[in-house]
């Protein structure tokens, strides 16, 4: 599923003008042990996706980045 997501937001990031594509966050509680994995499809600006993703705690981030911008 993860792959399949990768994959869309590749497509996604090629097609569009976004800086980021966002696609997947899997957030962790005590222990370590996963206890939500969220699936998004969100094209992003720089200053969106540092708004989004700077002050996340305890999650894995799962994005592409325009390298050619």
């Amino acid at each position: 599923m993860l792959r399949d997501q990768e994959i869309k937001a590749a497509e996604l990031l090629d097609e569009g003008n976004a800086d980021h594509v966002l696609y997947a966050c899997k957030i962790y509680g005590r222990g370590d042990r996963v206890i939500a994995f969220q699936c998004y499809m969100e094209q992003m600006n720089d200053e969106k996706f540092c708004s989004v993703t700077g002050k996340v705690n305890g999650a894995v981030i799962y994005a592409l980045h325009n390298r050619n911008r």
